[in-house]
């Protein structure tokens, strides 16, 4: 019987960040645990040397149960964790490894390996205005030392696979789509999501926006929709969760100027996923009209949780809302404001966009993302370079 496969997976995303990337890294490794029965063929290692951690909350997966993962965390700052592996060689832990899986734009310092890397996006080269020239430069040539050297590249998306091989060139046969889950909704937030139904109520139109504020998430055309709405239905309200990210001040100076300021609630402060979850529940939208996206988690967590969506036509969101969604321009301010005022006024076509979402959500599960992670760790260590 041949030995196992020793695989190192980035874990730091997920313990350093409770963004996109570092959710989709969690809930992963989350499955692959769960997973029954084990893989008898892999041993996987976690890499996480970092100083930076996020704090746990309630809802996040349970501590590692499977034989077959171990975690290996030490509070080490990353210039030093790099220093002590170039001195004194890799631990014990780290050492006769066959595949590295890296899950974000900054590799591991460990030695070099055959390499599997996870794709996420390529908003920098779609736009370069999305993260700035000097950012959107570095991102690039980072991606495209990524994309040459891995032997397989997992992306969540078919169209982020086709700007892969569009923008930098990557081989279609080197590509691999493996979409992200939208069960883990439920662990969060305690048990079966508490939203069943929506509301029929008159005197409330909430919606809810969820995403980092950057240029990409459009939030400065969806306030000027939401500004419209507002002068026709007083009663409207609009949450905006998400961090600070970059080039956000045109949105914050314009919100803090616009007439529809108090109807506004904005939390840049970091709330817990839960908290986040259980506002996005109690929303009768999902706005979510980015310009640009790898995938868009908050789609499908909506979409789980019974809330109708309004998102963007064309691209990844397309591609994951299929006809699950109401789907407009997201450039078009008026586009944008019309669908608002369609779907605020009619419930029925809410409560249809809430069962398509629903039914839609159902075909986003970890489980076969992991599954699927797996079979791409078994080809890409036994098939050498891409095909």
């Amino acid at each position: 019987m041949s030995a196992p496969l020793r695989i190192a997976l980035d874990y730091r995303p997920a313990l350093w960040s409770r963004a996109g990337i570092a959710r989709s890294v969690r809930e992963l490794v989350a499955a692959l645990d769960a997973l029954e029965p084990a893989p008898s063929d892999l041993k996987l290692v976690l890499y996480g040397d970092c100083l930076r951690r996020a704090a746990r909350e309630e809802g996040d997966p349970e501590p590692l149960r499977a034989p077959w993962i171990k975690l290996r965390a030490p509070r080490v700052p990353a210039r030093l964790s790099s220093w002590i592996l170039r001195k004194l060689g890799p631990p014990r832990a780290l050492a006769k490894l066959d595949l590295l899986h890296t899950t974000d734009y900054v590799a591991p310092p460990l030695p070099e390996l055959p390499r599997v890397a996870t794709i996420h996006d390529l908003s920098f080269l779609a736009d370069r205005a999305f993260h700035g020239e000097r950012r959107a430069e570095l991102l690039e040539n980072v991606a495209r030392a990524i994309a040459t050297g891995a032997r397989r590249i997992a992306t969540p998306s078919h169209a982020t696979a086709r700007e892969l091989s569009r923008l930098l060139g990557v081989a279609h046969d080197a590509i691999r789509v493996i979409p992200h889950g939208a069960d883990h909704v439920h662990r969060i937030l305690g048990g079966t999501a508490p939203r069943v139904a929506l509301s029929p109520r008159r005197d409330r139109f909430h919606i809810a926006t969820l995403g980092t504020l950057e240029p990409r998430k459009n939030h400065l055309r969806c306030l000027h929709a939401f500004e419209r709405l507002l002068r026709e239905l007083p009663h409207a309200r609009w949450t905006v969760i998400g961090r600070r990210g970059w080039l956000d001040e045109p949105f914050l100076a314009a919100l803090e100027r616009s007439p529809a300021r108090r109807a506004v609630r904005l939390e840049t402060r970091g709330l817990a996923d839960r908290a986040a979850l259980a506002l996005l529940c109690d929303a009768d939208l999902l706005l979510y009209a980015a310009l640009q996206e790898g995938f868009g988690l908050p789609l499908v967590e909506a979409m789980e949780l019974g809330v109708p969506v309004l998102s963007s036509r064309g691209g990844a969101t397309e591609e994951v809302c299929a006809d699950a969604a109401r789907l407009v321009d997201p450039r078009s301010t008026d586009e944008l404001f019309e669908a608002l005022r369609a779907l605020a006024s009619d419930p029925a076509a809410r409560e249809e966009l809430a069962q398509r979402g629903r039914a839609r959500a159902a075909s986003f599960r970890w489980r076969d993302a992991a599954l699927a992670h797996l079979e791409l760790w078994r080809e890409a260590a036994r098939g050498g370079g891409a095909p």
